[in-house]
């Protein structure tokens, strides 16, 4: 639909401002021919393609479909962000539980491992390969069972060191 003619460069027009999202009053920036190009909105001052007044109902039904589309958009943020903590809920049992010992450990006082060393029950290591862990049970004179994030392992202490090296 062309623009109505008879109009200068400069001259008011209504118009429907695309970024505004609103019928507005806008100034003519340029014309093709005799019909209106261009439009600068005087509310937001983009310059745009001209576009004719909508009426109340289409203005109306289109800010509905964006706030509607915007809901959407939300709710599935939503369900992504709660679908993420059920998959937190669903670690497992190995991490979930490395998580609860080691929730109070401070790892700048973990002992780095070494199997030649004795540990206690409850005692914090920190080992090469596994990173963080705790002791869970002392399982004899030269060994024990430590947990860490990804697994449960049985690890030698107070072993000698051999001799000749």
């Amino acid at each position: 639909m062309d623009a109505p003619t008879n109009y200068a460069i400069g001259d008011e027009i209504d118009f429907f401002c695309k970024k505004c999202r609103l019928n507005l009053n806008g100034n003519v920036t340029s014309l093709q021919g005799d019909s209106v190009a261009k439009v600068t909105c005087r509310t937001c001052r983009s310059t745009q393609t001209y576009m004719p007044e909508r009426s109340e109902e289409e203005v109306r039904s289109g800010l509905m479909k964006r706030a509607f589309r915007i809901r959407d958009r939300r709710s599935q943020q939503w369900t992504d962000m709660e679908k993420a903590r059920t998959d937190l809920k669903a670690l497992p049992d190995i991490t979930r539980r490395w998580r609860e010992a080691t929730e109070n450990a401070n790892a700048n006082y973990a002992r780095k491992y070494n199997p030649e060393a004795a540990y206690k029950e409850g005692e914090v290591i920190l080992h090469s390969e596994n990173g963080l862990g705790i002791v869970v049970r002392v399982l004899h004179e030269q060994g024990f069972l430590a947990l860490f994030r990804k697994a449960e392992l049985p690890l030698p202490m107070n072993q000698a060191e051999p001799e000749g090296i």
